[in-house]
């Protein structure tokens, strides 16, 4: 199984409710974006205000890597806008994106034995995946949402 973050709108009062993820999958639209995608724009993802709650009285920023992010009008505002850059710049390569993924080497190994993962991406499934999280960023902005983030 490929390791994916998901993306789901809600409305401000189902995030008041008890969050089932199994009748989310079911019954809401979720986009999933793969982990190396996430990973390559991560830095920019730090910028990203969480929604604040009850149990936290400053705001964070970041997407939880591996737990569950609320993000609220704020914080969608500064998703829509890394999302665009993004975008934009990805509209310039080769319809094969081809991106630099972590360092790695095997375990006993001299560490300049290893190298760089190559990750090759269909580019327009990409912004394709950025288009539509930022069109559940814009609802958030303009309308009564959330938008919640399920880590790996």
């Amino acid at each position: 199984m490929a390791l994916v973050h998901e993306f789901v709108l809600l409305t401000q009062e189902e995030c008041k409710e008890k969050i089932n993820l199994n009748d989310i999958r079911v019954n809401k639209d979720v986009l999933e974006i793969h982990d190396d995608i996430i990973l390559y724009i991560y830095d920019s993802l730090k910028w990203v205000p969480q929604a604040q709650t009850a149990n936290s009285t400053e705001r964070e920023y970041r997407l939880n890597y591996y737990g569950i992010t609320m993000i609220d009008k704020e914080g969608a505002i500064v998703l829509y806008n890394i999302l665009k850059a993004w975008s934009d710049l990805f509209k310039n390569s080769p319809p094969v994106l081809i991106l630099t993924g972590s360092y790695s080497w095997t375990e006993g190994e001299d560490i300049s034995s290893g190298g760089y993962e190559v990750i090759e991406l269909d580019r327009d499934e990409v912004i394709g995946q950025f288009n539509k999280l930022m069109s559940f960023a814009k609802k958030v902005i303009n309308e009564n949402y959330q938008i919640l983030h399920f880590g790996i």
